[in-house]
């Protein structure tokens, strides 16, 4: 199966808003934990930029010049090929474009790969938690998935965006009965949430609202999955197969133990892949 931007990933329009909880992890760069018990976020309407950057190609954005903590982000993209989601792989190379999404403000592209190189830098981007996209300009020739992640700015070092491997989705959905018949649908959003909570993977969270349609999947273990549990694993991993999603979009998450709710955002896109790392607090 093949992936490319014309089937399903579309253009951003203005909206973009709010961010997510998101952990600290050795391999990103951590946002900041929740507030209390709740992340809440502002829904927003959506999909993953074109080339222009605007409705019917209407623009590239900037950065925000106004905005005194406006600073310059350098990093590189490295692509996730482990099946728990939390290494980095080999450094991506392939032709992409890389998208800062600040909340309220333009969005700021760069080339990556190919003549552009293994690194970017995207300058005038504002502080705050900010959803950035890797996309994929090889037609899905890369197999990879045009990825969505959340960066907390400013970051001290250069960043690690993840790309996300088509491969890994696949091999994961074969092996699951309510989601191989289908299998990884370029028509839809794949969304990944790693959770934790009190420095550890989050066990017993169950998604209870937001899925949009999605085939829901939770982990039994590091890279072990089940389409017939009800709660997170010792991993605290839950897929989203096949979501109905764009934009940027809330999820409901419930611990079935102490029965507490958390809403965490999501910016997804058809034919694309979300990761989000969300400590809950």
């Amino acid at each position: 199966m093949s992936f490319s931007r014309g089937s399903g990933i579309a253009v951003l329009v203005a909206g973009l808003a709010g961010g997510a909880c998101s952990s600290a992890d050795r391999n990103f760069p951590p946002p900041p934990p929740c507030e209390g018990p709740h992340c809440t976020v502002n829904p927003a309407g959506g999909s993953v930029p074109g080339p222009d950057g605007g409705p019917d190609g209407g623009g590239t954005g900037g950065s925000d010049a106004g905005n005194p903590s406006a600073g310059t982000v350098t990093g590189t993209v490295h692509r996730i090929t482990n099946d728990a989601f939390d290494d980095l792989g080999a450094t991506f190379n392939a032709s992409a474009t890389i998208l800062a999404l600040p909340p309220g403000a333009a969005m700021i592209s760069a080339p990556y790969g190919g003549a552009a190189g293994t690194s970017f830098s995207l300058p005038g981007v504002p502080s705050g938690r900010t959803w950035f996209l890797v996309r994929d300009e090889t037609s899905g020739g890369a197999g990879v998935l045009s990825t969505f992640s959340l960066v907390q700015l400013p970051a001290l070092t250069a960043i690690a965006l993840p790309v996300v491997d088509l491969g890994v989705l696949q091999n994961i959905a074969s092996s699951l009965p309510a989601v191989s018949a289908k299998g990884v649908s370029p028509l839809a959003a794949q969304i990944v949430l790693l959770l934790s909570h009190a420095n550890g993977p989050y066990k017993g969270v169950a998604l209870s609202g937001g899925a949009a349609g999605a085939q829901i999947v939770y982990d039994l273990g590091p890279g072990a999955y089940t389409d017939a549990g009800s709660v997170t694993g010792a991993a605290g991993t839950i897929i989203l197969f096949n979501a109905g999603l764009g934009g940027l979009s809330t999820l409901t998450l419930t611990d079935l133990t102490s029965m507490t709710t958390y809403q965490v955002s999501v910016q997804a896109a058809a034919g694309a892949a979300t990761l989000v790392r969300a400590d809950l607090e």
